[in-house]
């Protein structure tokens, strides 16, 4: 049977992470990843997100690329694992290339609600990056990724806010900073006035 290891090879991962043995991890990333390219069978996707996300869990960042790059060209190009390969560009800073493949999550999501609106508090999180790292709140541009990053987390905590509270706490942490900026936003609430703990709204 294909990859009837991969429990073995989830626990020798999940060892080598618990105790910082970073060498070990990265051996054992890469004994999968040269098998990913060689096996004729794609690894079980259900342990491709437990190991993508044993690696997100200790911050292992560049590995997780490696791994999801390895994963995506062998043709396992789930939503889940797209996202999580977008995830693991945002965490080292790679907001462009981070923000295509969300976009290709949302686009065509294969019918998972839930990937596309990660995916899209995702590209709120890159929008927000950019309004940080560029210090200009007067930027016409960087207004612009102000207000990307708000639509972005609205949107998505509008459609469940008890589900998705944190996208709320992230629009009112925007909204917080835009009036410290003293940048004027029209059409959206007040941070004071949105509902975050009222369950009966």
């Amino acid at each position: 049977m294909p990859w009837q290891d991969a429990p073995q090879l989830e626990s020798r991962l999940k060892r080598a992470l618990a105790a910082f043995d970073w060498p070990a991890a990265e051996a054992i990333c890469t004994e999968i990843i040269d098998r990913i390219a060689t096996d004729p069978e794609l690894l079980p996707e259900v342990s491709a997100r437990l190991l993508m996300q044993r690696l997100r869990g200790k911050r292992r960042f560049p590995l997780m690329t490696r791994l999801a790059e390895a994963l995506l060209q062998s043709g396992l190009r789930t939503p889940q694992i797209r996202r999580q390969y977008a995830q693991a560009l945002i965490d080292q800073g790679i907001l462009a290339a981070g923000e295509m493949v969300l976009q290709s999550v949302i686009q065509d999501s294969q019918g998972i609600k839930g990937e596309e609106l990660e995916a899209r508090g995702l590209t709120g999180r890159i929008y927000k990056q950019l309004y940080v790292n560029n210090h200009d709140p007067r930027s016409p541009r960087n207004r612009a990724n102000l207000e990307r990053a708000l639509s972005e987390y609205l949107y998505v905590y509008r459609l469940d806010p008890q589900t998705y509270l944190w996208h709320g706490i992230n629009v009112v942490a925007l909204l917080d900073r835009a009036k410290r900026d003293q940048v004027s936003l029209a059409g959206l609430p007040d941070a004071s006035r949105v509902p975050f703990f009222d369950t009966a709204e």
